[in-house]
């Protein structure tokens, strides 16, 4: 394989890499290199054509994001009792998509059920740590 191939399958992994972090890096480049697609390679990881073993992802600290406890019996709770997904992500933002959809009308249309629940969730948490009261 010549080095300008490898450098544009490593250009790739790491574009599906940021859409899906958990993924191992080893794992996007040995599918790149069949598919040669962006596309293919995420729907098919997405729909569990091919299998791998999820790596732990970075958060990055911002207010928003949270942080998990170290106590052991309440590793996954907030002090607001807000659950924690494994990804360290608050429940009530997780609006990952169910599956990735095959056409790109199918996908804006999970991307807009997913902005809205992001956008209902953030004004959630607005009302609570502000302790408004809307009539």
């Amino acid at each position: 394989m010549s080095s300008s191939n490898d450098t544009d399958i490593n250009q790739m992994a790491v574009k599906v890499k940021e859409i899906l972090p958990q993924v191992p890096l080893k794992t996007i480049e040995t599918d790149l290199r069949v598919t040669t697609d962006i596309d293919e390679t995420i729907a098919r990881l997405l729909d569990g054509v091919l299998s791998f073993q999820p790596e732990a992802v970075a958060i990055l600290s911002s207010p928003a994001a949270g942080v998990t406890s170290t106590s052991s019996n309440d590793s996954n709770k907030r002090s607001d009792d807000e659950v924690i997904t494994s990804n360290g992500v608050p429940a009530s933002f997780n609006t990952a998509a169910k599956n990735f959809g095959k056409s790109p009308i199918e996908r804006m249309q999970s991307y807009k059920e997913r902005k809205k629940a992001l956008i209902e969730a953030a004004r959630e948490r607005y009302i609570k740590k502000h302790g408004l009261k809307l009539s």
